[in-house]
């Protein structure tokens, strides 16, 4: 984390010595009269064909009019449910500090900088759940089946041994209510 102020450009030219480095998925910026500057910029640097960029896509998080305070309360609520957690680096201290004086501190661009990642996660998705293929007629005594010969009926899928334990198991078990 650094605290800079830098030309659109300059602004461009780090993000894109950022996203070599770590590769992100996306990259999220509010979309308010102020990133338009930045937009450009970026859009200009990428229409030069012997710039070389990295692969992200520019996600705008839409504003709405909302002021500062409504944008982070996506975070806040994270923060109020334990979901985030803040590590020791060196920049802990003045992250904490801004969260501790917000709104009225001198800075919030960390601030603003979790609100668009409080605002972006509801709309990702999680993990896709692993696809396990079951028998729809597991549990069934008599399903669909091939026979050896090669037609196709309904076959038991239960041995007479496996039956009468069965049975003899719900017997035991109703004789002794």
């Amino acid at each position: 984390m650094d605290r800079l102020r830098t030309a659109p450009d300059e602004s461009v030219d780090l993000l894109f010595q950022l996203a070599f480095y770590w590769q992100p998925m996306e990259v999220l910026v509010d979309d308010d009269n102020a990133s338009k500057v930045f937009r450009i910029a970026l859009h200009e640097r990428m229409r030069n064909p012997r710039a070389g960029y990295p692969a992200f896509p520019l996600h705008l998080m839409p504003m709405r009019g909302k002021d500062k305070e409504t944008r982070a309360t996506a975070i806040r609520a994270m923060f109020m449910r334990q979901d985030v957690r803040i590590l020791k680096a060196p920049w802990t201290a003045a992250l904490v500090s801004e969260l501790l004086e917000f709104p009225s501190g001198d800075h919030d661009d960390q601030i603003d900088c979790l609100s668009l990642i409080g605002r972006r996660l509801p709309q990702l998705s999680g993990p896709a759940k692993p696809v396990v293929k079951t028998d729809p007629y597991e549990g069934f005594l008599i399903r669909p089946s091939v026979f050896p010969d090669g037609r196709e009926g309904l076959g038991m899928h239960i041995g007479l041994t496996q039956l009468f334990e069965d049975r003899e198991r719900i017997l035991r078990r109703r004789a002794r209510f």
